[in-house]
């Protein structure tokens, strides 16, 4: 790899979106395994409102989707 591509990639930023992407697999990740894995994602939804975090039953599927 060249020198120039190594330092234009590790210079690009994560956008806010993906960010909390990631906090919320990890949430999410957390709370499956934390229910020994028999939660979908309403019971998820309404463990991370608890937690303080609004996300939709749609979006938590998505990511669920996406961990797998």
């Amino acid at each position: 790899m060249n020198r120039s591509t190594y330092y234009n990639y590790s210079k690009i930023n994560i956008s806010s979106h993906m960010k909390r992407d990631m906090l919320l697999k990890q949430l999410i990740k957390e709370t499956y395994l934390r229910h020994k894995k028999r939660i979908g994602a309403l019971k998820i939804k309404q463990d991370l409102f608890l937690q303080g975090h609004y996300v939709s039953v749609k979006k938590i599927y998505q990511l669920m989707q996406e961990l797998e």
